[in-house]
């Protein structure tokens, strides 16, 4: 049996990108075409002996012409057209144990997959009378073994799936690693679904589609934000107005009152807020983290402070340490039934990074 290679793909041969920056994994995340994509991640394995894993360092998107490796572990942010890609709705993404992915992708960097399809459930729902013959009942199954049945060929796993993925820049050899395997996912997809009608294969992916995140349920993805219009500072009293002496014994602080009324009465920016909230004198911004970090701590102290949670999970996405830091609070402020948007009308959009 042959070893697998994308390069032996040429109808057409598909283009790999390998990306440092979030402004160039944006940009080819935007040329990626159809409702399917290929996804699969990478991350260092610290002790073999019991797989302690690190964070996701590397994401990898396909389609058939185009292979994206997204090497977040030296990004300050996750890429936003990246993130909204996996947590669309509306285009499917295909890969083997892709829950698992999903949900590392959650605990580690904030980001709610949708509309994940695993690769072994495709199978089982098109073709049940030859997957069980090769799996069993199997809907995980591993993707050297797909790649074996679908595609006839064998995909070599090698030393690299457990090799230093925080690595400066990925080896030839990692780079190749990871293009296989997700090109292979996208393969593989087109191998099962190849008979499918036009009609009947939407149906199939939503049928098979599964969210990650299951600890945010229901949470809004979007970055809009329900009317609720500024109050007319000075006219009356609004949450978070004074500090009170109560809440300086509860530990409040004024810049963390500061930072909560910018961001949630304001509406402002957080790149704008580090220099706003600068120290006089020191003509240095805050860092991104610390302004966060001052409306968690606002709102963690003052249970009364009203904000969405939506847009708080989005402002955490601005840094790339800051959802690590927060996502326990995060989760139980969600299950107390704090944060929850009343209405969706559209809003007005918020945390963009500057051009």
């Amino acid at each position: 049996m042959p070893t697998y290679d994308y390069r032996d793909y040429s109808t057409p041969q598909p283009t790999v990108h390998y990306c440092r920056r979030t402004d160039e994994v944006d940009e080819h995340v935007a040329k990626l075409k159809g409702a399917t994509i290929g996804l699969d991640l990478e991350w260092k394995v610290l002790l073999r002996r019991t797989m302690i894993h690190g964070r996701v360092a590397v994401v990898q998107v396909a389609d058939a012409e185009r292979i994206i490796i997204a090497h977040v572990h030296h990004m300050d942010r996750f890429p936003i057209r990246l993130r909204e890609l996996i947590e669309s709705k509306s285009t499917a993404k295909v890969g083997a144990n892709i829950l698992n992915d999903g949900k590392k992708l959650f605990a580690d960097w904030g980001i709610i997959p949708n509309a994940l399809v695993e690769l072994g459930s495709v199978a089982q729902t098109v073709d049940p009378k030859s997957a069980n013959a090769s799996f069993g009942k199997r809907k995980v199954v591993s993707l050297s073994r797909l790649t074996a049945k679908y595609c006839n060929k064998h995909l070599d796993k090698g030393s690299d799936r457990t090799s230093n993925w925080e690595v400066e820049r990925l080896s030839t050899s990692q780079l190749h690693y990871a293009a296989n395997d997700v090109h292979a996912s996208v393969q593989i997809f087109q191998a099962i679904t190849n008979d499918l009608s036009s009609e009947t294969l939407p149906l199939t992916l939503a049928n098979l589609s599964i969210r990650a995140g299951d600890d945010l349920n229901d949470l809004p993805l979007d970055d809009t934000v329900p009317i609720s219009p500024p109050p007319v500072f000075g006219s009356r009293m609004f949450a978070g107005e004074v500090l009170t002496p109560v809440m300086e014994d509860a530990g409040m602080r004024s810049q963390f009152l500061r930072a909560y009324r910018e961001w949630h009465w304001k509406h402002c920016d957080v790149w704008d807020m580090a220099t706003r909230l600068s120290l006089k004198g020191t003509g240095e911004p805050l860092k991104v983290s610390t302004v966060i970090s001052y409306i968690v701590q606002a709102l963690t102290i003052d249970k009364k402070l009203p904000f969405d949670m939506g847009r708080l999970r989005l402002l955490l996405l601005c840094d790339e340490g800051s959802w690590v830091r927060h996502k326990n609070w995060v989760i139980q402020a969600w299950q107390e039934g704090r944060g929850r948007r009343k209405t969706r009308p559209a809003g007005s959009k918020l945390n963009k990074v500057p051009e």
